[in-house]
């Protein structure tokens, strides 16, 4: 514990902060959270496993703020996520398993690895040069010989869906029956609608992964488009809810037509 206090301690000696300064200052402030002692009940109570809702609560409301295009929302949510990385550190540092430091030697030490041709005598003339050394130099630490090797089952369905075909596709793997077209949706989606409804999930996954496909035909990442459709499906229906509350109507007594004109009215306002 000492080494922490005095590195803090130094700090406020010098004449100006280096990049990074506010980062140990962090991780003392979560030293003291989970002192023993005095603590914070709340901090020191909390696990690997209690804090993993945290974890991927503020990792979509990064993504959020990426695609808002808000900095000042992305400052803050980097902050978040920032945030669960030294608290789960902390908690491993605990138990006397690893620290932050470990943490961030071994990503320091990962990007210098995976990097040769900035930090060794490695070549790389573009971006997809870089990828493919990238995943060759994983593999090769990882022993991974298969295609779909560390790629986690959970996850959002769409993405997983579009990480297994783009990782097939690099080594020729794409299922014969698999068509990035507009008609092989089209046919998925008539067996979806049409088949025994004992094989109706099988048959919706076939149509997701055929649209998957073709947004990867496009150039279209399928999760982002499908977070964009369901920010306009709440926009329009909160401005439809809003055309009818300055009417005076009565939001608990609402017939189809009538919602079908309020929401044709939100799309005329530019919600939809």
């Amino acid at each position: 514990m000492a080494a922490e206090h005095d590195l803090e301690i130094e700090l406020v000696f010098l004449a100006q902060q280096p990049a990074g300064a506010e980062l140990l200052r962090l991780v003392e402030v979560m030293r003291r959270l989970r002192d023993p002692d005095d603590g914070c009940p709340w901090d020191l109570e909390q696990d690997h496993a209690t804090l993993l809702p945290y974890l991927v609560e503020e990792a979509y409301e990064l993504v959020e703020a990426v695609e808002a295009g808000d900095d000042a929302d992305l400052l803050e949510e980097l902050g978040d996520v920032l945030l669960q990385v030294v608290f789960h550190a902390r908690i491993a540092r605990d138990r006397d398993a690893f620290g932050i430091d470990e943490v961030a030697r071994g990503i320091a030490d990962k990007l210098v690895r995976r990097h040769p041709h900035v930090f060794a005598d490695g070549a790389a003339s573009s971006p997809a040069e870089v990828q493919a050394n990238w995943d060759r130099l994983k593999d090769e630490e990882k022993g991974r010989a298969g295609p779909f090797d560390g790629v986690p089952a959970a996850g959002p369905g769409l993405e997983l869906l579009g990480t297994l075909q783009r990782k097939a596709a690099k080594r020729g793997l794409t299922p014969p029956d698999l068509d990035p077209s507009v008609a092989a949706v089209g046919s998925a989606a008539r067996d979806s609608a049409e088949g025994p409804a004992e094989q109706r999930e099988a048959a919706v996954g076939r149509l997701l992964a055929s649209v998957v496909a073709l947004a990867r035909e496009l150039g279209v990442d399928p999760e982002a488009a499908a977070r964009a459709a369901a920010r306009q499906q709440r926009a329009r229906t909160e401005a439809a809810l809003e055309h009818g509350r300055d009417l005076g109507a009565d939001l608990e007594v609402l017939d189809p037509p009538t919602w079908a004109s309020w929401w044709a009215a939100a799309e005329d306002d530019g919600s939809g």
